[in-house]
C-alpha cells in the first residue's frame, strides 16, 4: 500500500532530511519583512522586554532578601539569598510574577519572558525562527535593565553579590545543572500544555504557570538559588562581574525547555506535525479484520463496539498506552493526512482530527 511505503520511506530518512522536514515544517506565515514590518511583532517585542524586567526587579530582589539590622547579630550573609525563608521568598515570587505576566501580556506576546521558555516553543513550532530569536534578545536586554533598576534600588549596606545566582556549597555542577534542568522542564511542560488549543480542560493559565515557576523555584532554590531563566541570572552577573559557573544557568534551563518541547510531543496528540515527528511508539500492522464496515463515511450499518474503523490492510498503526482494550486510539498514516481515528464502546464510528 501507499501508506506503507511512505512509512518506510520516512524511517529510512537522514539526519540531514529530518532536520529540513523539520525546518519546513516551523511557521513560515509571513516573511521576514513582513514581520519585521508588522506593528503587532513589535509590539510582542516590547511586551518581552518588559516582562523579563519586571521578573529580573521582583523575582531577584526577594530572593537576595534585604540586609539585617546592625544588632541583630547575624553576620554578613543573614539577609541574603542562603537565609531559610529564602526558598519561599524566591518561590512566591516566581509565582506570582509569573501569572500576573500570564494574565496582563499573554495576549500580546505569550508572556515568555524566558529564553528557555521561547525555545520549547520554537521546538513545538508555535513560532518562527525570527521571532524566537528576537524574543530572545529583547529578554536579555529586558533582563539587564531589571538588574540595573534592582542595583539603584538596592539600599547601602547591603551584600549586592546576593543577587547573582550561585551553586550552593557541597552542590555538585552535575547536580546544579541536574535540578536548573528538571525545574526548567516542570515549567516548559505548563506552558505548553496551557497553549494547547485542542484542550479545554486547562483551568486558570495564568495560575497552572506560575504554579510551575513555584513549584520549580521551590526545588532549586536550596542547590541553585532557582534560575530557571537565563534572562533573569545574566543581569546580576554582568551587573557585579560574577561568572562562577555561569554556564549552569544556561546550559540546564535551555536543556529544559528543549526537553520539555520534545516530551510534550511525544506524550500528547498536540498537533498533526507532531504526529509526524513521533517514530518511537510500539508499531502494530493493522489486520484486515480491524478493517471496519466500510469508508464511505456510512456508520449506520456498523454494530461492532469497540472496532476501529477505517483502516487499510498494511498501514501502520500505534497504540496508545493507557486505554483499555475495548477503547483504543489508533494513528493512521497515509499520503494525504495523518489524523487520528478514535473508537469508544458507545459509538462504533471514528472521530477523524486532522
Amino acid at each position: 500500500m501507499a501508506g506503507g511505503s511512505d512509512g518506510r520511506e520516512e524511517l529510512a530518512m537522514s539526519p540531514v532530511e529530518m532536520m529540513r522536514r523539520y525546518l519546513d515544517s516551523l511557521p513560515h506565515d509571513f516573511s521576514v519583512r513582513e514581520e519585521l514590518g508588522s506593528p503587532k511583532f513589535w509590539k510582542a517585542v516590547r511586551a518581552e522586554l518588559l516582562g523579563s524586567l519586571l521578573v529580573a526587579v521582583f523575582v531577584t530582589g526577594a530572593a537576595a532578601g534585604h540586609p539585617r539590622a546592625s544588632g541583630d547579630g547575624a553576620g554578613g550573609d543573614g539577609g541574603g539569598d542562603g537565609g531559610s525563608d529564602g526558598g519561599a521568598r524566591a518561590a512566591l515570587a516566581y509565582a506570582l510574577t509569573a501569572a500576573t505576566l500570564v494574565q496582563s501580556l499573554g495576549s500580546v506576546s505569550g508572556a515568555h519572558a524566558n529564553p528557555a521558555v521561547t525555545l520549547c516553543l520554537l521546538v513545538r513550532r508555535l513560532v518562527s525562527p525570527l521571532r524566537a530569536a528576537v524574543y530572545v534578545t529583547a529578554q536579555l536586554a529586558g533582563g539587564l535593565a531589571g538588574a540595573l533598576i534592582l542595583y539603584g534600588l538596592t539600599p547601602p549596606g547591603a551584600a549586592l553579590t546576593d543577587q547573582v545566582a550561585s551553586v550552593r556549597p557541597g552542590v555538585s555542577l552535575p547536580q546544579a545543572f541536574g535540578a536548573e534542568l528538571l525545574a526548567t522542564f516542570l515549567v516548559a511542560l505548563a506552558t505548553l500544555a496551557v497553549l494547547e488549543p485542542v484542550r479545554e480542560d486547562v483551568g486558570t493559565k495564568a495560575l497552572s504557570v506560575g504554579l510551575a515557576y513555584g513549584a520549580g523555584a521551590l526545588f532549586a532554590f536550596q542547590l541553585t538559588g532557582a534560575g530557571l531563566n537565563p534572562a533573569r541570572t545574566l543581569g546580576p552577573a554582568v551587573m557585579y562581574n560574577v561568572w562562577t559557573n555561569h554556564w549552569v544557568y544556561w546550559v540546564g534551563p535551555l536543556f529544559g525547555g528543549l526537553l520539555g518541547g520534545f516530551t510534550y510531543e511525544f506524550v500528547h496528540e498536540a498537533s498533526a506535525q507532531g504526529r509526524l515527528v513521533r517514530r518511537s511508539f510500539r508499531r502494530r500492522p493493522c489486520s484486515s479484520s480491524d478493517n471496519g464496515s466500510s469508508n464511505d463515511g456510512d456508520d449506520g450499518g456498523s454494530g461492532v463496539r469497540g472496532q476501529r474503523d477505517g483502516l487499510v490492510p498494511g498501514q501502520l498503526g500505534r497504540e496508545v498506552s493507557g486505554l483499555s482494550t475495548t477503547a483504543t486510539d489508533c494513528l493512521q498514516l497515509s499520503t494525504t493526512t495523518d489524523c487520528l481515528q478514535l473508537s469508544t464502546t458507545e459509538d462504533a464510528s471514528a472521530a477523524g482530527r486532522h
